[in-house]
């Protein structure tokens, strides 16, 4: 999710900086990705966002919100289908939160 000042909030509209950031960290350098955002006023709201995104629950009387964590499932990924798989979970849950936001009139920030 994309936390630079022209995309804020648009899934899969990182820019250079966010995009190579996420690739360090998700192959596991993750001191050069920190350092990269580092120089960047926006940079810590990179990391709040795609580290933990909220979801609402399937209740539509009492709304929970569970942390689903981004970057770490991609980082699980061994092969080009566990980054598809995880990649149509992420879309999926979050088009279901947004569909379970408008019933309830609660906004989110996916």
């Amino acid at each position: 999710m994309a936390t630079n000042p022209t995309n804020y909030g648009r899934p899969w509209r990182l820019n250079c900086v966010e995009a190579l950031a996420a690739a360090f960290y998700i192959t596991g350098f993750d001191a050069y990705a920190e350092r990269l955002l580092d120089g960047f006023g926006w940079g810590a709201s990179f990391w709040k966002v795609n580290r933990y995104v909220s979801i609402a629950s399937r209740k539509l009387t009492q709304v929970q919100l569970f942390l689903r964590v981004y970057l770490e499932r991609y980082k699980r990924c061994t092969t080009s289908d566990d980054v598809k798989a995880a990649q149509e979970a992420i879309i999926s849950e979050s088009e279901q939160a947004y569909e379970d936001a408008r019933k309830t009139g609660m906004r989110t920030h996916l």
